[in-house]
């Protein structure tokens, strides 16, 4: 197409951004992630976190196969629940705990049944901050007005039926709507699940495109990004795969997921691309109570039409 001079504005402004597109085919804005699964001193595994922010996984230093961090932690009973500020709020379990801490930080705990339900809830994106064996502390984005503390009620972990991050994610900018993006990415996952309950689940992996809003921090200023399903936008799932998994004759299950050349046309705008996993029971009140991830790889490449 030819811009004469006599152009329109919105003319200039499409012109000017196929010029900074550069020239066709591939080469520019290019971004990856790879993690190999083994490496010189031998299996490398990390544990699937199930946070809402960083860090969406883990490095498991143990045995090769053992996971370390849950996914799942059933109903703790506490004796107290209390505000130590308008956005921390500490759980204190009825009876001490023994063994390993229950909670990481950055997990999406869940909290029910505590005398005042003001205390009741899913604490998220933030999530966990602290957790010991007596008690665990968690933060809100938002502040609330302090009440008293109150009494009864549990705590607990679930990684079933939400959209979860792994660390494959790539960001990508687009200038203009002769650009597109190609995605590509691998992940193999160990599935670990509650032998209590035999029948299926589904897990299904996903590739979903997130778009950036401005923090409107000026001390510390950065994007944070949402699911790119506003109206009248491109699918924000670009593509996905989904296994129906039995858990009848192990514990575990192993997944292998391949993406090649996946092609996105968000239009103008910074992105961030990023490979999710979903669980969903199907029979049986199965669990995924861990996850380990080894081999991953992921990458995003803008490309002129």
């Amino acid at each position: 197409m030819v811009y004469p001079v006599t152009a329109n504005t919105t003319e200039i402004v499409d012109g000017l951004n196929i010029a900074l597109a550069g020239p066709g085919g591939l080469g520019q804005g290019f971004e990856s992630f790879n993690s190999p699964g083994i490496d010189s001193t031998g299996v490398t595994q990390f544990d699937l976190t199930g946070n809402f922010r960083q860090p969406y996984a883990l490095q498991n230093f143990g045995s090769p196969g053992v996971p370390i961090v849950n996914l799942y932690v059933a109903p703790i009973a506490l004796s107290t629940a209390e505000m130590l500020d308008e956005r921390t709020w500490k759980f204190t379990f009825a009876t001490p705990l023994v063994g390993n801490e229950p909670f990481i930080p950055g997990q999406p705990i869940t909290v029910s049944g505590v005398t005042d339900p003001y205390y009741d809830g899913t604490y998220s994106p933030i999530g966990v901050v602290e957790c010991t064996l007596t008690y665990v502390i968690a933060r809100t984005s938002n502040s609330y007005p302090i009440v008293a503390a109150s009494t009864g009620g549990t705590v607990e972990l679930t990684s079933m039926d939400y959209l979860t991050s792994t660390d494959c994610l790539a960001r990508a900018t687009v200038l203009g709507s002769q650009q597109s993006v190609i995605i590509s990415s691998q992940l193999n996952a160990e599935l670990f699940h509650d032998p209590a309950y035999v029948g299926s689940y589904y897990y299904k992996v996903s590739v979903n495109r997130y778009v950036a809003i401005p923090n409107d921090d000026p001390t510390n200023p950065d994007f944070l990004f949402d699911l790119d399903n506003g109206p009248g936008r491109p699918p924000a799932t670009i593509a996905y795969k989904e296994y129906l998994l039995s858990t009848a004759s192990s514990t575990s299950n192993l997944v292998e997921t391949i993406f090649t050349s996946i092609i996105d046309q968000p239009g103008i705008g910074y992105y961030q691309y990023i490979l999710e996993v979903e669980f969903t029971d199907n029979s049986g009140g199965n669990i995924v109570t861990n996850a380990i991830l080894t081999q991953r790889s992921f990458s995003a490449q803008v490309f002129k039409k």
